[in-house]
């Protein structure tokens, strides 16, 4: 293609963090990308991985653009040329850096993400928390930070993220022996595209239903979409048997269609705002350490409405579990609420402003007849507040 296009390319044989990376390369080549000159410069292009994902044995069609005219630097936490100059980057890059380092794949720097530390790695050892940081160059994304375990299960509460400004802090702790995932997710604010893949349960039984329900109505006048939309939203859908899942058959030329399938995320109360993983790596416990405990929550469970801000931080407590009787005093820094509150059994609790920090605090002694505890804010122009940090009661 780029032939016929008249663009000088070439063809660069190497290894991959990719599909069945396990830490190690291989003697043998794993994978193959470009480089193109353009300009008077070379750029590197996967249009492999842009094209999109294998999951178990099924390729997943999903246009990206990634891995397109990505800088050489960037380029290097998930590609390695067999042959050096191919990096087209200086000092060279050994095959042990590679593998030391995390995978990071083309999406963490379309976000204006940087690394600030050489943490993670691709493996880390722990011995208690674990802390790393991000500089953000783009104000309009949010980010969130979750542990996973290799099987994809959430573990709550062990994973937290501070933000001042473009300066990111992350920390990550486990909670046994066991060896666990870390991730870092991103989306640009006003980022919005359906949902990539649903359980087949889960569309056959609820979403197909829930959207017929919205056109074959006994009333027309009732009606929320067209047939014609039910049908765009009906076949937008691919079924993979073998992965227990229907994916999004994207077409980004398809406008029509991709809208009657947003019309419908949006009336079913499917999430449009869905985050894209950007950086994840491996971690687990050092010899002698056991972990924060099972059933545990070291750090406090955070919503949408607090990950999706820039300048709101929890400042204290910054821990999952809070014990009954106890007093604590909570502070909250923010520019983009107006108040805070804890409710309990229907009862405000609300934050006060101090005059000379700008904070706002409040100190309340933990009852004895709940399970959690949720901070709530609101902004100035309207008097709903929404729930932003929530934390266990232990007796």
């Amino acid at each position: 293609m780029c032939e016929l296009a008249g663009i000088e390319s070439i063809g660069i044989n190497g290894y991959s963090k990719g599909f069945g990376y396990s830490g190690k390369i291989g003697k043998d080549t794993d994978h193959a990308w470009n480089a193109v000159h353009i300009g008077n410069k070379w750029y590197l292009v996967d249009v492999t991985w842009d094209a999109g994902p294998m999951e178990r044995r099924t390729f997943i069609k999903r246009y990206s653009t990634a891995w397109l005219f990505l800088d050489s630097r960037p380029f290097l936490y998930s590609h390695l040329p067999e042959q050096a100059e191919y990096q087209y980057y200086a000092p060279i890059l050994t095959a042990a850096d590679f593998m030391r380092e995390a995978y990071i794949p083309g999406n963490f720097f379309q976000y204006g993400l940087a690394l600030k530390t050489e943490d993670p790695e691709y493996n880390n050892l722990i011995d208690g928390g674990f802390t790393f940081d991000l500089v953000m160059r783009n104000a309009n994304v949010s980010l969130s930070s979750t542990l996973r375990t290799p099987e994809q299960r959430n573990i709550e509460g062990a994973a937290w993220m501070e933000r001042k400004g473009t300066a990111v802090t992350l920390d990550f702790d486990v909670p046994d022996t066991s060896e666990y995932e870390g991730y870092v997710f991103a989306r640009f604010n006003n980022e919005e595209h359906p949902q990539e893949k649903v359980d087949i349960p889960a569309f056959e039984g609820d979403w197909l239903p829930r959207t017929e329900a919205l056109f074959n109505t006994e009333d027309p006048k009732n009606r929320k979409i067209t047939e014609k939309e039910f049908e765009y939203f009906k076949s937008s859908y691919y079924k993979v048997a073998d992965n227990g899942c229907y994916y999004f058959a994207e077409d980004q030329f398809d406008t029509p269609r991709n809208n009657a399938v947003m019309k419908v995320h949006k009336l079913l109360g499917i999430p449009v705002d869905t985050l894209e993983s950007v950086l994840n790596f491996n971690i687990r416990a050092a010899s002698g350490y056991r972990g924060f405990g099972n059933g545990v929550l070291k750090y406090p469970y955070t919503f949408s409405t607090y990950n999706n801000v820039s300048n709101t931080q929890l400042v204290s407590p910054v821990t999952g579990t809070l014990k009954s009787g106890e007093t604590e005093t909570f502070i909250i820094s923010s520019k983009n609420y107006a108040s805070f509150a804890i409710i309990i059994n229907g009862e405000w609790h609300r934050f006060t402003k101090n005059s000379k920090t700008g904070n706002f605090e409040l100190s309340l002694t933990i009852p004895a007849d709940i399970q959690t505890l949720e901070i709530s804010g609101g902004t100035a122009k309207t008097a709903t507040h929404w729930g932003l940090v929530q934390f266990n009661v232990i007796q």
